[in-house]
């Protein structure tokens, strides 16, 4: 009688044990819309796509064997990673707000993976740049080339960002990668002058933008690469041209420590690491 009483007492929290289990997967892409709007796509592809695959199935039906027939039909490691991350960060989610009592895919193994390391030369940029169709997405690749900065990083740029007086640019802690830190993205004369133009056009949002004027992104961006693969001779994606800042950064003689400073790691490691065989 205690016990129950005591239960009576706490507040009364929404549960969905035993209900759909794409009721709670929507409950979840619904927080990231709000509240992590640049990872919204990423987690609405992946997660989207496994609601598709157990339609029917509630929050209690759910066994590790339903999510390993589902990325049994992705090609890659990396790919198959993803989905598993985007599932099991959705159960965790639930399981923190009160939803369900226990993720029921908890310890299910992640593929490795893998590694992309796919530098390309200043020759080829250059060719790379002449395939582009229009300036914007020159001005993207061009920057992402000179500064080395992640993908995300680029995506995220707005005036308040840039100090050309100083020839940076500041992410704040909570927009920067691990939220542990300010990311610095030290600009060169070619970076620099993209910006002061974009700043100008763009003093409010973000700067970099496609000819439709919608920022850029992982998936217009990508589609961009698709269609360059067939001249080009093979895939690129915006992480290569990081890859190949500190390629060219170490052929040059760079010490390690100045170059992880560049890319914004928190020490040395990741360039020992990656790039030993350099």
């Amino acid at each position: 009688k205690k016990a129950w009483h005591t239960m009576e007492a706490k507040p009364a929290v929404h549960r969905l044990r035993g209900e759909s289990l794409i009721e709670l997967l929507d409950e979840f892409l619904e927080f990231v819309k709000i509240n992590k709007p640049d990872s919204y796509s990423w987690y609405a592809q992946r997660v989207a796509d496994f609601a598709k695959r157990v339609p029917d199935l509630t929050t209690d039906e759910l066994l590790p064997h339903h999510v390993q027939k589902w990325i049994d039909t992705k090609k890659s490691d990396g790919h198959k990673r993803g989905c598993v991350v985007a599932v099991s960060r959705a159960l965790n989610w639930a399981v923190k707000q009160g939803y369900i009592d226990k993720n029921p895919i908890k310890g299910f193994e992640k593929p490795a993976a893998g590694s992309r390391e796919n530098p390309i030369t200043s020759k080829e940029f250059e060719r790379l740049v002449s395939l582009a169709t229009d300036d914007r997405f020159r001005d993207l690749l061009t920057f992402c080339w000179e500064t080395g900065c992640r993908p995300q990083e680029v995506f995220r740029l707005e005036a308040r960002h840039v100090e050309l007086s100083h020839d940076r640019c500041i992410l704040a802690k909570s927009e920067s990668k691990g939220k542990k830190k300010k990311r610095v993205i030290y600009l060169t004369p070619a970076s620099a002058d993209i910006l002061r133009r974009l700043c100008d056009t763009y003093p409010e949002g973000r700067l970099f933008r496609n000819a439709r004027d919608k920022p850029w992104g992982r998936n217009n961006v990508a589609c961009r690469f698709r269609r360059m693969k067939g001249k080009f001779g093979k895939m690129m994606c915006l992480y290569d041209l990081r890859h190949s800042f500190v390629t060219r950064l170490l052929k040059a003689g760079v010490d390690p420590i100045t170059i992880g400073h560049l890319a914004g790691h928190s020490d040395v490691t990741m360039i020992a690491r990656v790039y030993a065989h350099i």
